[in-house]
């Protein structure tokens, strides 16, 4: 596994371990494709972070700062430290505890990026905090990447859907305020 593009393209991630499941990097290629521009000094938001691909391939392609959060930051820190990131952010915590403390602290990012484990029996409160949260800026794009089974809705308080893609087993699906 390895960053897809920008200034760490094609330096190699560490992902050996069983619990996770990283975004591939087809997957991430096409989700940074489709947001195109909107990335350049955006700031980004990686839940449930895991190896930090998604937050670090972020910071690659131009985003101004990137957070990561995951109960569990091993591998992304390992990956950070190995590619001597700059301006990634990581917070052991729970997402749904997170985006309470973030939106107590007033943080706000254009870009939003939620990839639970498939067994994660949240998602749906996710997703609605999300859409009723200030977390995600007033001309944010949300992204969910879930597998087959989950059926998301077309739109939720102010978010609209935007766009999904399929890659096999997963799919990622794409919101804009």
């Amino acid at each position: 596994m390895h960053i897809v593009a920008g200034k760490y393209k094609g330096l190699s991630l560490a992902y050996d371990k069983p619990w996770i499941r990283p975004t591939t990097s087809m997957a991430r290629a096409g989700f940074f494709s489709s947001i195109g521009d909107d990335i350049v000094d955006a700031r980004f938001l990686d839940l449930c972070t895991g190896t930090g691909a998604m937050a670090i391939e972020a910071l690659s392609r131009g985003a101004s700062v990137s957070v990561g959060i995951d109960a569990r930051l091993e591998l992304a820190k390992q990956n950070a430290a190995k590619l001597k990131v700059e301006g990634l952010t990581l917070f052991k915590n729970d997402v749904l505890r997170a985006l309470e403390i973030l939106e107590r602290k007033g943080e706000s990012f254009n870009i939003i990026f939620f990839d639970p484990p498939y067994a994660y029996e949240g998602i749906e409160d996710v997703v609605e905090n999300i859409s009723r949260s200030s977390v995600l800026a007033a001309d944010g794009v949300f992204a969910i990447e879930h597998d087959n089974k989950t059926h998301l809705p077309q739109t939720l308080n102010r978010l609209s859907f935007y766009r999904r893609y399929d890659y096999g087993q997963s799919k990622i699906t794409v919101y804009r305020v």
